[in-house]
């Protein structure tokens, strides 16, 4: 039997369009539908979009995947959500992308013994930290944001966290506070 010609183009076209997608959070849940584990899970291939409409404290009890492929995460606002370490010792966020994140708080992750970055590490990718706050996290060092790529910081609060140097990075940072 032969493959049509029309078959494979139609799934040439749809192919891409299969790998990217938008994802909600609607719940503060560690895990399962509407939680932002299940969205980042989800998010793994093509550019993803990740909205968190949920409001209040997120529990983790293990870590989160790597954030991964490009990825734009929009929070409710920092004073809104807060993304917690809740046992364990391990960073909240670690990336292997290009990554987006606005309108988070990243706190308590912890990641010492050794370990680099205690809220938020970039392996490697970028990130852009947007209207968001990064606190009472601790590493051997860089224990707010631990950065391997570039790194964009505007409008945040990075306060509170434990070690030495609360951002570490070795590729191009800028850090921009400017009033609105």
């Amino acid at each position: 039997m032969r493959t049509r010609p029309v078959v494979v183009l139609a799934w040439l076209v749809w192919l891409p369009v299969a790998q990217a997608g938008s994802f909600t959070v609607t719940n503060t849940n560690d895990a399962g539908p509407g939680s932002l584990r299940l969205a980042i899970t989800s998010a793994t291939v093509g550019t993803n979009t990740i909205s968190i409409t949920a409001t209040g404290t997120l529990n983790l009890a293990s870590p989160l995947d790597t954030l991964s492929g490009n990825l734009t995460i929009t929070g409710p606002g920092a004073d809104r959500l807060t993304i917690r370490r809740n046992a364990g010792t391990y960073s909240i966020l670690t990336i292997n992308g290009t990554v987006q994140l606005t309108g988070v708080t990243i706190q308590e992750g912890q990641n010492l013994g050794g370990g680099n970055g205690g809220g938020i590490v970039v392996q490697t990718g970028s990130l852009v930290l947007v209207d968001s706050t990064v606190s009472g996290n601790s590493a051997t060092i860089g224990s707010g944001i631990y950065s391997n790529g570039a790194l964009t910081i505007r409008h945040c609060t990075i306060s509170g966290n434990t070690g030495p140097a609360a951002i570490y990075a070795s590729a191009t940072t800028t850090v921009s506070s400017a009033a609105r």
